[in-house]
């Protein structure tokens, strides 16, 4: 009997941490349609331009936090049959470096001619926040999921 319980408690839990999962990339997907930052002089830049072109000012010190989307693409990659340490691991420096993101006052942006240039971090829209709530809610789902029968060598 406990073995059923466990069992049915395990598919409860698995699919709860499936809605947090799907929460997550959703949050995601909605953060690429707003507006990320904004830089002076009024330039303004949407969450997709971001991850298209954060890449190219990976240089300055602000733009490092590009690197969270990939980290956070493999935590989802892993949160649901990956080891659990892998997936939580992922998504927890996907968050804390995009988290990181609130101490930069300066980011890259363009400049006339298509030359990058570096400009003062007037504000951080819906974009980024909806970026930074989608990292928290990978970790909880990461954390979420039943045990992995894969076990880290």
């Amino acid at each position: 009997m406990r073995a059923e319980t466990a069992a049915a408690r395990d598919v409860l839990r698995g699919r709860t941490a499936a809605c947090v999962l799907w929460l997550s990339i959703s949050l995601y997907l909605l953060s690429l349609s707003q507006i990320a930052i904004c830089l002076d002089p009024g330039e303004c830049y949407r969450g997709w331009e971001v991850l298209a072109f954060g890449w190219l000012g990976i240089g300055q010190l602000a733009n490092l936090t590009w690197l969270a989307n990939p980290l956070l693409f493999f935590g989802w990659l892993f949160a649901p049959s990956g080891p659990r340490f892998l997936a939580a691991s992922f998504c927890g420096a996907a968050l804390m470096i995009a988290g990181a993101f609130l101490f930069a006052t300066e980011a890259t942006g363009s400049a006339p001619g298509g030359f990058l240039r570096e400009a003062d971090l007037v504000s951080r829209g819906a974009g980024y926040w909806l970026w930074l709530a989608s990292s928290a809610t990978a970790l909880a789902a990461a954390l979420l999921f039943p045990r992995s029968k894969l076990r880290w060598p």
